[in-house]
């Protein structure tokens, strides 16, 4: 309750936000050094918490209170706005990731990002955790084959044409690597050094959840679906709450390779079992919850005045 007052707060405070108004900003700070013909000039607004940020903070705020009549008002908010201020992915920036010379290449999709970070020393982590290459081979994330299969429905004809599948796993042998966070040196600075935090795509999984007509739900899911080059689903096959839910897990999953949001969504619905995790599944249940939270770092005992460990 407390976060949802902070956040409302936020959102009164920053109705006049260049991102919100259209008004070019006279801070450089608000404004991209960089000109093109297809990004607005307060683009970069998305690299601060702006007004959309606070309301998508919102949307997932009042999803994880189970208030979701809120949690929907705030994801159209953001929703509606779209067009205009987080646009889909341009398919020539994410067919261009192939070719090593090209500067255009989208991997994070960064004109759908809400609200992101740009970290500049992004490059430095990339070979130790990420890339499939290298000495340190143990500790790298990657996908085998059957993995990859099962998160993308088995490679069927239409999904050889999500774009999360064609250009964002690497093969390396016999894994797959995801190259989303791979800083190429030759990409603009449009798309370098930028990390996810909250993706327009989420606020349409919010919706899905939310809508109380099942139909509309499908329709939300099925914006994105649509945009990932994936078929469309019917009331038809998805019957009930249970079948929706099922097939938005797989979104998730497909969406947020890599990033945080998956695991949240594992925790906010207390998942016993994780896709492609057996570790997690065998787990106990006291186990299991304590996985679900990670270790409070040392500077919060030292310099947050909290009780010793």
């Amino acid at each position: 309750d407390r976060i949802i007052l902070d956040l409302l707060r936020a959102k009164e405070l920053m109705e006049n936000d260049p991102i919100k108004t259209g008004v070019m900003p006279k801070e450089t700070v608000l404004a991209s050094p960089i000109s093109t013909s297809t990004l607005a000039a307060y683009h970069n607004r998305r690299y601060r918490f702006n007004y959309y940020a606070v309301v998508a903070s919102l949307a997932r705020v009042y999803l994880w209170k189970g208030d979701k009549v809120n949690a929907l008002l705030m994801a159209k908010e953001v929703i509606a706005r779209q067009a205009d201020r987080f646009p889909w992915v341009l398919k020539s920036n994410l067919s261009s990731i192939s070719n090593s010379t090209s500067a255009n290449k989208d991997r994070t999709f960064t004109t759908e990002h809400v609200f992101a970070l740009n970290i500049r020393a992004l490059e430095e982590y990339i070979p130790t955790y990420l890339q499939g290459a290298g000495t340190n081979v143990g500790i790298h994330l990657y996908l085998n084959a059957a993995t990859r299969n099962a998160l993308f429905e088995n490679s069927n004809a239409a999904n050889l044409a999500d774009p999360r599948y064609q250009y964002l796993l690497t093969p390396s042998g016999s894994n797959f690597y995801s190259n989303k966070l791979y800083q190429d040196a030759n990409v603009s600075l449009w798309f370098k050094y930028q990390l996810p935090m909250i993706r327009i795509s989420e606020m349409y999984y919010i919706a899905t959840e939310c809508e109380p007509s099942l139909a509309e739900g499908i329709a939300w899911l099925n914006t994105v679906r649509t945009e990932r080059n994936l078929p469309t689903l019917s009331t038809n096959a998805i019957s009930s709450e249970t079948a929706l839910k099922n097939e938005l897990q797989k979104e998730y999953q497909k969406e947020f390779l890599g990033e945080g949001q998956l695991w949240f969504y594992y925790k906010r619905n207390a998942l016993t079992s994780l896709p492609f995790n057996t570790n997690f599944s065998r787990l106990s249940s006291s186990s299991r919850l304590a996985a679900y939270s990670f270790d409070m770092p040392d500077d919060e005992f030292i310099y947050g005045g909290r009780e010793t460990k």
